[in-house]
């Protein structure tokens, strides 16, 4: 699933999880995967530059 948050569209799981690993109030993240790739697209998630209109969107969540 992906979220439209302005151009292009964000990947929802990249949006979730850089919510959870930035926002100072949460201590940890536990993530799994079913499949060694799975690591490759967490590191991508994590990696990937969320236009701030997206950022804007993340911080609306809480």
């Amino acid at each position: 699933m992906d979220m439209e948050v302005g151009e292009p569209c964000v990947p929802l799981a990249a949006v979730a999880l850089q919510f959870s690993t930035q926002d100072p109030r949460i201590r940890s993240t536990v993530v799994g995967v079913s499949a060694p790739g799975g690591v490759d697209q967490l590191v991508a998630n994590e990696e990937l530059e969320i236009p701030s209109g997206s950022v804007s969107a993340k911080r609306q969540l809480t």
